[in-house]
């Protein structure tokens, strides 16, 4: 019933004005992908969930594990964000686990006499580049300075990191008084794109710990610990970082990662906050707060992410939630929404189908209505928590979508009761027929 639902041509129509044009998407001119159909996505699934089988919930993996990474941002709602996953693919328990500190690893002394120090001293100036930074052996990429590791339950995970090209502008400032931080939050939202009337003042730790503020760490090592001895309930584990990453060597840094058939990844935020990342007029941020700011963006990366975790690959059909990104502006211009062809693909992962089955007259009956309903409540659902953090293109829009089930939905309705009419109607002229 859901798939009759997604494939109607009255909510296709909603859509009809998200059409994804390749020109237009910077993610499409650099990846060529020819998007995924539904029959693609279960092949894929399938294929590549060979080993365990798991390419959906079931009842014995049925959670999702959200996992802050190092100190999380008061600006962010984490509790917002849960809601809106468990939203996203329901019928799955959304759990935000105890957050991971980074630790700094004490500094390792060196057995040394003065006499070898003075014979290395032109090898240590040699291999030093124009930063004054030591180079890392092999490679171009410099290496902090400080060592690091992540706190687990599982222990600890050394983290590979390399000096951060963030820009912070201050340095330890008090935090502002309420008002004085109103006043600012209007000044930011009358900006927008890469200019800004007043550059907003921040702490460090507004933004990120401010120990680890210089640097940038390996996305791979920080995913290494994510998929590590998982919870036995788990379906998913979604790292969420509060620092800077990177993936590769010639990367100047890294957004975040999820890979499906291991099921977890890791995103990273820091690049979203407000005062690194102005708000964008043309998309609606103008008129939110800093907190709304910074927990839409955040909350679009994480179920875009765990959308691969479901064996979604990116969306080229329409604008949406599962899109690609090749730039910061255009993560932020991605919407907060699934297009058919993706909700198809979750309603089949999450068993949004409900098939209830009540007996009548000795024999089973199906509620089609009962999976319209879940539809409907859902989008109603979404649409307070969007109108929650001022999101109001995606609450304007899913209102639409939701017109177009229930109506959808009465037609139907409409439909079964001239149907009755006609069948009860056929039986009263037989019982005519057989009382003469």
């Amino acid at each position: 019933m859901m798939d009759g639902i997604v494939q109607t041509k009255r909510f296709k129509d909603c859509f009809s004005a998200h059409l994804l044009k390749g020109e237009d998407s910077d993610w499409l001119a650099c990846n060529d992908e020819p998007g995924q159909t539904f029959e693609e996505y279960l092949c894929d699934a399938k294929e590549l969930c060979a080993d365990d089988g798991l390419y959906r919930p079931t009842r014995t993996k049925h959670k999702i594990y959200l996992q802050p990474i190092g100190e999380v941002d008061s600006d962010i709602d984490v509790s917002w964000i849960q809601q809106l996953v468990s939203e996203f693919y329901v019928g799955v328990e959304v759990v935000v686990s105890e957050a991971w500190p980074i630790v700094v690893n004490p500094q390792k002394k060196k057995k040394s006499t003065k006499k070898k120090k003075k014979n290395n001293k032109k090898k240590e100036e040699k291999k030093k580049n124009t930063t004054g930074k030591t180079e890392k052996m092999g490679g171009d990429t410099s290496t902090s300075p400080t060592s690091y590791s992540l706190q687990t339950p599982s222990g600890y995970f050394d983290i590979t990191s390399r000096p951060s090209k963030l820009n912070f502008d201050v340095v330890n400032v008090e935090l502002k008084d309420k008002e004085h931080e109103a006043k600012e939050e209007k000044l930011i939202g009358e900006e927008c794109g890469e200019k800004l009337l007043k550059k907003p003042k921040t702490t460090l730790n507004k933004v990120m710990a401010s120990y680890v503020k210089d640097a940038q760490f390996s996305l791979n090592d920080l995913i290494d610990a994510v998929l590590y001895d998982m919870p036995d309930d788990c379906f998913c584990r979604m790292g969420i970082a509060s620092v800077d990453m990177f993936e590769e060597e010639d990367d100047e840094f890294c957004m975040g990662r999820a890979y499906g058939a291991s099921h977890g990844g890791v995103i990273g935020v820091c690049r979203y906050s407000p005062s690194l990342l102005p708000p964008y007029k043309e998309f609606g941020e103008a008129v939110m707060s800093r907190s709304q700011l910074f927990t839409s963006r955040v909350a679009k990366t994480v179920v875009h992410e765990i959308g691969h975790c479901f064996m979604l690959d990116h969306c080229t059909a329409h604008r949406c939630l599962m899109n690609g990104s090749g730039s910061l502006k255009e993560d932020i211009s991605i919407p907060s929404f699934f297009c058919p062809h993706d909700l198809r693909k979750i309603a089949h992962a999450c068993d949004v189908i409900i098939t209830r089955k009540v007996k009548q007259n000795g024999k089973e009956k199906k509620c089609e209505n009962d999976d319209v309903d879940v539809f409907v409540k859902r989008y109603e659902t979404l649409i307070g928590l969007y109108k929650k953090q001022s999101m109001k293109r995606e609450a304007a829009f899913l209102r639409t979508c939701k017109l177009a089930v229930v109506s959808q939905q009465q037609i139907q309705m409409a439909n079964t009761t001239t149907s009755e009419k006609k069948t009860a109607k056929r039986r009263g002229r037989k019982k005519t027929a057989k009382m003469e």
